[in-house]
């Protein structure tokens, strides 16, 4: 074994102790990013304030994965997502348990440098069907999937049973939009939003493309509508 995994450094114990501290003073922020939502009365300074608050969460989580693990050049991407929808449905919830979050991911090491990318890309969508996907007083899942293949490609689904791909239109040119467009083009891989009848699904995938379900009849939105005959999925639905 080598003995500087046994032995870290002092350089290696300064950066975890950073990382402890950095994801504490995150959460601090997100902390008064949520009182501060209490107190608007702007409905849509509300919800930015709410995006903004999963966004800060989504990094601190990053930083307390490379906290428990300084001497890994990867994420577990399989925890790391489960600990992520724990976090994401305390955010969600308001006390009635009208939002399930479910996470089916499998394990794949994820390089540092693109955990925090991903995190906040993952948040956005999760914080996106929580919010539009179900009409406030009906009950909904949103669900995580994450599957790696032998050949080392894989594909991220995030998929709930609301109304519909409409519910998108308001927010294409939103931050969100754009935090989703940087991060595929980081990560190298493709990605496409799809109406599943009920509901909506986003796939991100490198190497090819997923394969439509037999039992799928959806329309795959890659930048623009297309005709549901070139969609393409992947889901737990299929």
């Amino acid at each position: 074994m080598n003995p500087s995994m046994l032995h870290p450094s002092g350089e290696v114990l300064a950066d975890s102790e950073m990382n402890h501290r950095i994801a504490n003073n995150l959460a601090l922020i997100a902390a008064i990013v949520e009182l501060d939502g209490r107190t608007v009365s702007d409905p849509q300074a509300a919800i930015v304030l709410a995006a903004t608050q999963r966004r800060i969460h989504a990094v601190a989580s990053v930083h307390r994965a490379l906290y428990r693990e300084p001497l890994a050049e990867t994420v577990n991407l399989g925890v790391f997502l489960d600990e992520l929808g724990d976090s994401l449905r305390a955010l969600v919830s308001d006390g009635r348990d009208r939002r399930t979050i479910t996470v089916k991911a499998d394990d794949f090491d994820l390089p540092n440098e693109h955990a925090a990318a991903f995190a906040i890309m993952v948040s956005e969508l999760v914080g996106n069907a929580c919010k539009h996907a179900y009409r406030v007083e009906d009950p909904g899942e949103v669900r995580i999937l994450f599957d790696a293949t032998p050949s080392g490609d894989w594909r991220l689904a995030v998929e709930d049973d609301g109304v519909g791909i409409g519910h998108l239109n308001g927010g294409e040119r939103g931050l969100g939009s754009h935090i989703i467009q940087a991060v595929c083009k980081k990560l190298g891989g493709q990605h496409a939003w799809e109406a599943c009848y009920p509901g909506t699904r986003f796939m991100m995938w490198t190497g090819s493309k997923p394969r439509r379900a037999r039992s799928s009849n959806s329309m795959t939105v890659v930048g623009e509508i297309l005709d549901a005959e070139h969609a393409g999925t992947w889901s737990s639905k299929g």
